[in-house]
């Protein structure tokens, strides 16, 4: 199971404002570094809690069908589509109307409804199965949570304030606790 993000979040949760206020930033002359800073405090923080923040489209590639598909990056919005490579080695896009998808729990899943049954997959291929599917708390910055927020901008200013890793003999300095504390309540655990 791979996933890819197909369309990144059309905007930031924490913008060069919410930065400036954060990092008492005075002028505009290092915006787009700061604007660099905090997509990667973004990504750094989504592969820690393990979601999607802001709305983007990945895919799950998938070696079989499993009874039931985990989506990983909660919260799940929607499935777009699952294709498959057929028996034969053409690419197919399942019906809508053979599976389920269950929103509500996190992560969400999918699985075949009433009186279904997953169609045969050329098993010899690599990834026959790609799930699409939309993630994210929303399309704007508002519909994510406040201390995910908060653990960016720590994160972001951070690396402004401190450009370079900080080495004190031997030890070098790792993210501060903070951030992943305020992260931790966000975490999804993975099981199994």
């Amino acid at each position: 199971m791979t996933t890819s993000i197909q369309t990144e979040p059309a905007v930031e949760p924490v913008t060069f404002a919410d930065m400036q206020a954060q990092s008492h930033i005075d002028d505009d002359v290092e915006q787009s570094l700061v604007e660099e800073y905090i997509t990667a405090a973004r990504k750094y923080c989504e592969v820690f809690t393990r979601r999607a923040f802001i709305t983007q489209t990945i895919d799950l590639s998938l070696q079989r069908f499993p009874t039931v598909i985990e989506c990983p990056a909660p919260p799940l919005q929607s499935v777009t589509s699952i294709t498959y490579i057929d028996g034969d080695g053409a690419s197919q896009t399942l019906a809508a109307s053979v599976y389920q998808v269950d929103i509500a729990n996190e992560p969400g899943r999918i699985k075949l409804a009433f009186n279904q049954s997953w169609p045969t997959i050329r098993a010899s291929d690599w990834n026959p199965v790609v799930v699409r599917y939309v993630a994210g708390y929303g399309a704007a910055a508002t519909a994510v949570p406040a201390g995910i927020k908060h653990a960016i901008k720590l994160l972001a200013a951070n690396w402004f304030e401190n450009r370079e890793p900080l080495v004190t003999g031997t030890i070098v300095q790792t993210i501060p606790m903070t951030i992943e504390s305020l992260l931790w309540q966000h975490r999804i655990e993975v099981i199994g």
